[in-house]
């Protein structure tokens, strides 16, 4: 799996920053990753997510390469 850099994440009143993740699926407009072994995500946040989210490319989702997801 490709490892990418997540510059901003909302959910609710809660916002996470450059954490990295796991990249599971690419779609149109945004992409799934995987959280479980990110250090960013308390372990209740993990349960509460299932281990994935789903984020907005326009989120500034970055591959550890530099390239946009």
């Amino acid at each position: 799996m490709t490892q990418v850099t997540v510059r901003l994440y909302k959910q609710g009143d809660k916002v996470w920053r450059d954490f990295k993740a796991e990249l599971r699926k690419r779609y149109k407009n945004a992409v799934k990753l995987d959280i479980s072994e990110s250090e960013a995500f308390s372990k209740i946040e993990k349960q509460a997510f299932n281990n994935l989210i789903v984020v907005s490319k326009e989120s500034d989702c970055r591959e550890t390469c530099g390239r946009r997801c």
